[in-house]
């Protein structure tokens, strides 16, 4: 019968009466599983048999689940309600439905609940799309909650480090102050016991498993004179490298030979006495103290790495690699032999092993203060020295990593002048993992070492592809990202035949599974808080958290990025992984929110490569135009989300070709590094090229081809200086007529690798290395 205006009389039999609702959603299975559980059961009858309309109502204003969405922020439906008057004869009256605004109860007061309809997380049908964000709508106690978990010791291990950091804003801090804040610590999400016991389990299958016999008759290697071993290091055509250093007004040009250091603080006493306008008292202000040293590698620096478990020891190293940029052959190189014609198939370089040719793994020894009250410096009056040069045949060595376990030493009596640094992990131009025991005697401080290697005790290559990136898991355990996307991992206790090297050449890593769909560009692990998981980036545009123990299922991407991370770093202190973006910022994913990302950085060019400390939470960003910042993710992360993210540039690097006119500022004055007072030896003083005289020493390997030699070293120049900034965090989405730049640096300017020291004692001090082959070492703690 239609509805007219005037009321129309029916029946008495009884009848459900009709409800109106504006929940588009309601009554359907799909939203709201309802009906499927409440099937058969006494409430369901009691709905069924009686028209209580206000039964579903009461339910939903006493539900916890519901009020805490509507405090949230989240939509809530609507309620609609029906007239309930009474007739006194045996028919009622079906009028038109209104709405009842006024003299109902609300889950959220008087009133109808605004619809929010900027909400992410609105329960349709009681159902959640997606996770809850802890950024929006939650207080304190949620956002930690989401970004570290419920557990006690992550909260703890929160809470500890950020009253331990708070105050650290770009420079890391030498000393505590009187409530604890500052200076350097291990990570509080692993106990101090913890610690201890992993320095003495973790390493039984070296010591009393037959590991280190292992390592001593699997390892040969033998000494070489210093005339064979310089035909593994850097060839240059030009023997020194011109730098520019110095305040900016009045630039000192020091010139530096292969393999020579020459004291930043020296050469800035240098330059600023060259100042006649600048007064006596603001000359000692600008002759600040600054531990630090440059040397001259010789060539592009590929990788570097602080050796750590060096705490007690006065003398740190620092192990470093170089490639020979100009003997890089262009194009692409044949993946398949006997291939002929049109069918010949043709891969890159990057996919494929390269042939055998001479390289090499230079150990540079630096020494600390332990004078009172300034414990961890660095020593500005003793000079680096080369003290270890392995030589090898594997190719272009492209990523080197000492294994990061906590150790105690145990020495042999035979061995009590040998200094033991470690495992260092390397992976060569002929894409294979190997594992050096790296061992020197204590007697050849006085000049160089140079050892060839003839064979290690582990190396492994996975099969139709090759090792593209490494990182330690465990003192036992490493981990290796590969070309065609798969990880593997070995156990060096098991992989190690003890009985007898040859029996395994090539060992099978117990882990071998596919994780991205191409190149995996970088690979860590969050040592040491979860151990057990690996994350990886690849050229598909994701990075990947997962699970060793279940990665089929216990796995999760980030949002895709247009380009492939080149270098993820793990920052203990904020439990994140640190990723560079397309846009060249910096994002944060903590390991309990994956998903998501906190943007706590921004850089002024490509950024090239990123480093972590162990011991503070502060972070090395370097990038295409040759400058080095500092910052602390610590406060944007953790106690500012929307605060400033300050930085502060440590330096600037440019490099010219002699032919482009640089000199990088006309102002500059030639000097010699022999005019340092803590230098030695003869240099001439003459800005020319300077070619070498000497002819190079024949190569242990008879079939050794000679390298090309290079036109000029260049030009190098430094800009120190630079006061903390503000990091612009957001991007202009206001249209521009002008079309997008990109501006393209030299080559030989980029900042290649960083790396802050892993010792609590010295974990101030970092290393830069550079394409133009300079490395620049300071202590930055203040």
């Amino acid at each position: 019968m239609p509805l007219s205006s005037t009321p129309l009389r029916r029946s008495t039999r009884d009848q459900k009466r009709k409800r109106y609702s504006e929940n588009t959603f309601e009554g359907l299975d799909i939203l709201s599983d309802e009906s499927r559980s409440d099937q058969g059961s006494p409430r369901s009858e009691q709905r069924e048999g009686t028209p209580d309309e206000d039964s579903d109502f009461e339910e939903a204003s006493v539900d916890g689940e519901v009020e805490e969405e509507v405090e949230s922020g989240a939509d809530v439906a609507s309620v609609v309600e029906e007239d309930e008057t009474p007739r006194d004869d045996g028919d009622e009256v079906v009028e038109p439905p209104r709405k009842k605004t006024a003299n109902r109860p609300s889950v959220t007061g008087p009133g109808r609940a605004k619809s929010n309809t900027n909400s992410k997380s609105a329960p349709i049908g009681g159902l959640h799309r997606g996770a809850i964000d802890h950024l929006q709508h939650a207080g304190k106690k949620e956002k930690y909650l989401g970004m570290f978990g419920a557990g006690t010791d992550d909260l703890v291990g929160a809470i500890r480090s950020r009253d331990k950091w708070a105050n650290v804003v770009t420079l890391p801090t030498l000393v505590s102050d009187e409530t604890d804040r500052g200076g350097f610590h291990y990570s509080f999400f692993q106990s101090e016991e913890l610690r201890q016991r992993e320095a003495v389990e973790d390493w039984h299958w070296y010591y009393e498993g037959q590991g280190r016999e292992s390592f001593l008759s699997g390892q040969v290697s033998n000494p070489v004179s210093s005339e064979e071993g310089e035909t593994f290091l850097p060839q240059p055509s030009v023997q020194s490298h011109d730098v520019l250093v110095g305040p900016i007004q009045q630039q000192t040009m020091v010139r530096l030979r292969e393999r020579e250091p020459v004291s930043i603080s020296k050469a800035w006493e240098m330059a600023v006495n060259d100042l006649p306008s600048l007064p006596k008292q603001q000359k000692e202000r600008t002759k600040d103290r600054r531990e630090g040293w440059i040397l001259n590698a010789g060539d592009k620096i590929q990788c570097m790495a602080w050796a750590p478990n060096r705490d007690e020891e006065a003398t740190q190293y620092l192990a470093i690699t170089t490639m020979r940029m100009d003997s890089r052959e262009p194009g692409m190189q044949g993946a398949t032999a006997g291939s002929q014609g049109d069918s010949e198939q043709r891969t890159s370089n990057a996919f494929t092993p390269s042939p055998p040719s001479p390289s090499s793994i230079q150990l540079w020894a630096i020494s600390a203060t332990s004078a009172e009250g300034e414990n961890g410096r660095m020593e500005s009056r003793v000079r680096p020295s080369l003290q270890l040069v392995l030589c090898t045949e594997w190719g272009d060595i492209t990523q080197i990593q000492w294994c990061p376990t906590p150790r105690i030493r145990k020495e042999r009596p035979d061995q009590e002048d040998i200094v033991d640094l470690g495992l260092l992990a390397c992976i060569s131009g002929d894409g294979r993992i190997r594992v050096l025991d790296m061992q020197y005697k204590m007697g050849w401080h006085l000049s160089t070492q140079y050892v060839y290697v003839q064979a290690v005790a582990f190396e492994s290559l996975p099969p139709s592809t090759i090792c593209s990136c490494i990182s330690w898991l465990s003192s036992s355990h490493i981990a290796a990202g590969c070309a065609n996307g798969y990880a593997a991992v070995w156990d060096l206790s098991g992989c190690l035949s003890f009985s007898s090297p040859e029996s395994s050449p090539n060992p099978r890593p117990h882990f071998y599974h596919p994780l991205h769909r191409t190149y995996i560009l970088s690979i860590t692990s969050p040592y040491p808080s979860h151990p057990s998981h690996i994350i990886t980036s690849s050229m598909d545009g994701y990075v990947r958290l997962t699970s060793l123990s279940n990665p089929h299922s216990d796995s999760v991407f980030s949002p895709r990025s247009r380009n492939g991370s080149p270098t993820i770093a793990w920052s203990e202190a904020i439990q994140s992984i640190l990723c560079p973006e397309e846009n060249n910022s910096l994002r944060a994913y903590p390991f309990r929110r994956f998903y998501s990302s906190i943007t706590v950085g921004r850089h002024s060019a490509s950024v090239t490569c990123v480093a972590t400390s162990p011991s503070h939470p502060c972070v090395l960003v370097a990038g295409a135009d040759g400058k080095v910042t500092v910052s602390a993710p610590l406060r944007k992360a953790i106690l500012a989300p929307k605060g400033k993210a300050y930085c502060q540039t440590w330096f600037g690097h440019e490099w010219t070709s002699r032919g482009g006119g640089g000199g990088g500022g006309g102002g500059g004055r030639n000097r010699s590094a022999s005019n340092d007072e803590a230098n030695d030896g003869d240099t001439t003083t003459t800005t020319g090229p300077q070619e070498d005289s000497s002819s190079s020493s024949a190569s242990p390997n008879p079939t050794q081809q000679s390298q090309p030699r290079r036109s000029g070293a260049g030009i190098s120049r430094f800009t120190d200086g630079y006061h903390v900034t503000n990091a612009s965090l957001y991007r202009n989405l206001i249209g521009n007529k002008n079309p997008v730049l990109s501006t393209l640096y030299e080559e030989r300017t980029a900042i290649t690798c960083v790396d802050w020291n892993p010792n609590a004692r010295c974990g101030g001090w970092a290393a830069a290395g550079m394409a133009s082959g300079l490395l620049r070492v300071e202590d930055l703690s203040i």
